[in-house]
């Protein structure tokens, strides 16, 4: 009887430290998501404007600056999104560029075919200029992202976080580098076209700045803001392809539709297996 009350006693203490350890889980998930709101409420995307180089839809172009941004709303950046360099011979590009409605993200979808006879094997480089004059601060630099800031001392005013993603699979990290600096931004692609062959590379560019406050505001907030928002779209960019046709979208090279564990879910994903484990150490 004695033996048996100690079981149901192990059993007990089993169960609640499992227990205990479900809503530890749920307490951490649940803080990350209240902190992700509160980021959003404290530096929630502002209203950002059109102002496309060409038109927005889609075009094909053979003038480098068709469809770069101007300025993108509150000197987000002065023009961004075109191939300085042109095109070499025997390229063609055909660009679908949008600021998608309600996330002030502009993107830039390029398809590139081998109009020659031969394979092609070469590079074309995706610039922007970020008008920094020296004052950005760049707080993330990956081969997936960028996430930049500038304060202007003499004004106090900020310009907005910019997060720029130019991919998120293995074939970007192959074929493109994409260095930034305190002013420019280049992403140098290297294509491989059989002849008559086309590819699309796609890149975008997140803005995040207070709606409500046009000098001084927490760029801190904002800076987590735009790299939670950027994090999300390399993990899952299934939504920013609104407007695309599945062909459209399946020609894209430098993105994959399978969802790329965030390092924070990983963490979180590492805490659950070790208390799992724990937990049947303590029943055995």
């Amino acid at each position: 009887m004695a033996e048996q009350i100690r079981f149901n006693h192990q059993n007990q203490d089993a169960g609640q430290t499992i227990m205990t350890f479900k809503k530890a889980a749920l307490s951490i998930l649940s803080a990350g998501l209240f902190g992700l709101c509160m980021q959003s409420a404290n530096a929630s995307p502002f209203a950002a404007l059109a102002d496309i180089e060409g038109s927005n839809a889609a075009f094909t172009t053979t003038n480098p600056h068709s469809g770069s941004v101007n300025d993108g709303g509150f000197d987000a950046f002065d023009t961004f999104g075109y191939y300085p360099d042109g095109l070499p011979s025997g390229i063609s590009l055909q660009r679908t560029v949008n600021l998608l409605a309600g996330t002030n993200t502009y993107r830039w979808v390029d398809s590139f075919t081998n109009t020659g006879s031969s394979t092609f094997s070469g590079q074309v480089r995706f610039y922007g200029n970020l008008g920094s004059d020296g004052n950005e601060v760049v707080t993330t630099n990956t081969g997936f992202m960028k996430v930049s800031n500038e304060y202007w001392a003499g004004s106090g005013t900020w310009d907005p976080v910019l997060a720029l993603v130019n991919g998120n699979n293995a074939w970007t990290l192959a074929n493109t580098a994409a260095p930034i600096t305190p002013n420019d931004y280049n992403d140098y692609i290297t294509l491989s076209l059989a002849a008559g062959q086309s590819i699309s590379v796609a890149h975008f560019a997140i803005l995040v700045r207070p709606d409500d406050s046009f000098n001084y505001y927490n760029a801190s907030a904002s800076v987590a803001s735009a790299t939670a928002l950027a994090n999300a779209l390399i993990a899952d960019p299934s939504a920013y392809w609104t407007g695309l046709s599945a062909s459209q979208v399946s020609q894209i090279a430098n993105f994959s539709t399978n969802a790329v564990p965030e390092p924070a879910s990983l963490a979180l994903l590492g805490i659950g297996l070790a208390g799992l484990m724990g937990a049947r150490r303590k029943q055995a």
